[in-house]
């Protein structure tokens, strides 16, 4: 699992590879969400034509909110393949300092 120190009221951006293209999309959960928050940031359109399907990274960004540590869950799955496993997943344990 990946560590991540922050300072209260400190920011940090996740770049998670996308599969938006196949309909694959991250979603977050905070065992603790007293102490981090999390935000999916909004990816400005491309420009130019995408190529082989590729889809741009998913970001959320981080911000602590009060000392302590949690675990941020993240999951890439299809929404309308509920109660199907994820694709993938990757958790992070976030320390505020």
């Amino acid at each position: 699992m990946d560590q991540l120190e922050l300072q209260v009221h400190g920011t940090h951006t996740v770049a998670l590879k996308s599969l938006a293209s196949a309909g694959y999309r991250w979603s977050a959960a905070v065992d603790n969400p007293k102490v981090v928050a999390v935000e999916r940031l909004q990816v400005a359109a491309r420009t130019e034509q995408p190529s082989g399907g590729n889809s741009r990274d998913e970001l959320f960004q981080l911000t602590g909110l009060a000392a302590g540590e949690t675990v941020i869950h993240f999951k890439q799955a299809r929404s309308f393949e509920r109660g199907k496993p994820a694709h993938a997943v990757y958790s992070l344990e976030v320390k505020i300092l």
